[in-house]
């Protein structure tokens, strides 16, 4: 098996029983023990649940879909901003209940934005800024105002972004660009966390958003299609971050605690025209008026084309501690994702099923939002297949 001949053989090697090297030899060779290896995962082409189908049942049909979790149960549960409530459905599909419902009193919200599942509990953030929580079987737990225009300062504006996994605010302070000077700008955005009571910690601060101002000398940032912007994922007690224009990803600790920096392998090409349609169906996905879509559409059209897409085009955290990233590579035949294992390393890579957006994933599945010819938003439940052949 080895040459003992070789005078760059080490000596113990050389002089190893024949059975123990050929033992040797082929863990060796094995591609699992290979540095760097990663592996092909594949989700089966075919959902084994679906929700938001029907024609008939009010129940199984869905308005506009703003985040989905997945209770360890196996219930999904899914937050729908135009009806507005939650809709908890079982492992078959058959739905169980709503939680929440439209207004300004507990248990109610307007423009619900963001979802989380703490234990038995389901929280939501809505973007008038009230953070409410639920039982999973419904009751109210608390309805919580909060006051977040001091904390990004007189530079920055504030904005609700998003639930942690223990129920903690996320707020995105964007740098205020009026004024500057003509030319190429990094803005710069900060992320804050808001727990229960007056707790505020600066996860930090980021460059996010690059584009340039009005040609015509105007200070006013107009940026580039598609845009770059600030990504996040969160898992554990641990915040992932990456300027979607970087393959550098930050963690960093709830309290702004540096943890170490990923670098994937997710590159920028050449934009093409789908890249721009995306870009205009995802923004005007939020719009209801035709008023309001034209005016939306005008002001997209105005924008100038950048010659590359960024690197990055979203993050996910799994259930189970990866973080998933979303190339820029084109989406025909399902987009591609890179996963980031718990030692920081890139482990496989899977394409999503073909026109599927993932929302949530898990140790052997994954949930996607999905549309069809009708433009009507459904929820399927995917099999992910690690080669080890369970079910999700």
């Amino acid at each position: 098996v080895f040459d003992a001949g070789n005078r760059d053989a080490p000596r113990w090697l050389l002089t190893m029983p024949l059975h123990a090297a050929f033992v040797f030899t082929y863990m060796a060779l094995m591609p699992s023990a290979l540095p760097g290896q990663q592996s092909e995962w594949r989700f089966d082409p075919e959902p084994t649940l679906e929700v938001g189908g029907s024609l008939t049942d009010p129940k199984d049909q869905l308005g506009l879909v703003v985040d989905i979790v997945r209770f360890a149960s196996g219930e999904v549960a899914i937050l729908d901003a135009m009806i507005p409530a939650i809709r908890v459905y079982d492992g078959l599909g058959q739905h169980l209940r709503d939680i929440g419902r439209l207004g300004d009193g507990p248990g109610e919200f307007r423009q619900p934005a963001s979802m989380t599942v703490v234990g038995d509990s389901v929280l939501v953030l809505d973007e008038v800024g009230r953070r409410t929580g639920f039982h999973r079987g419904g009751d109210v737990l608390f309805t919580e105002p909060l006051v977040i225009e001091p904390l990004c300062g007189e530079d920055h504006n504030a904005g609700y972004d998003g639930l942690l996994p223990d129920g903690s605010v996320i707020i995105r302070c964007s740098e205020r660009m009026f004024g500057r000077a003509r030319g190429e700008y990094r803005q710069e955005v900060g992320l804050l966390r808001v727990g229960h009571g007056d707790r505020v910690d600066t996860i930090g601060w980021f460059p996010a958003d690059s584009g340039r101002t009005d040609t015509e000398g105007v200070p006013v940032p107009r940026p580039y299609v598609p845009r770059t912007h600030l990504l996040w994922a969160a898992e554990g007690k641990k915040i992932h971050v990456a300027p979607s224009g970087d393959s550098v990803i930050t963690v960093l600790g709830f309290d702004g605690t540096a943890l170490g920096t990923n670098s994937v392998d997710a590159r920028s090409r050449t934009v093409s025209e789908e890249d721009v349609q995306d870009e205009l169906d995802e923004l005007l996905r939020f719009v209801v008026s035709e008023n309001d879509k034209r005016v939306m559409g005008e002001w997209f059209e105005g924008r100038p084309l950048a010659e590359e897409t960024p690197s990055i085009r979203s993050l996910l955290a799994s259930s189970t501690g990866e973080v998933w990233v979303e190339t820029w590579e084109p989406r025909e035949g399902g987009s591609e994702w890179l996963v980031i294992g718990l030692g920081g390393r890139t482990i496989a890579r899977v394409r999503a099923p073909p026109g599927a957006r993932l929302v949530a994933v898990g140790d052997q599945w994954g949930i996607a939002l999905w549309r069809d010819a009708f433009d009507v938003d459904r929820v399927r439940l995917y099999r992910l297949d690690k080669g080890s052949g369970s079910s999700p």
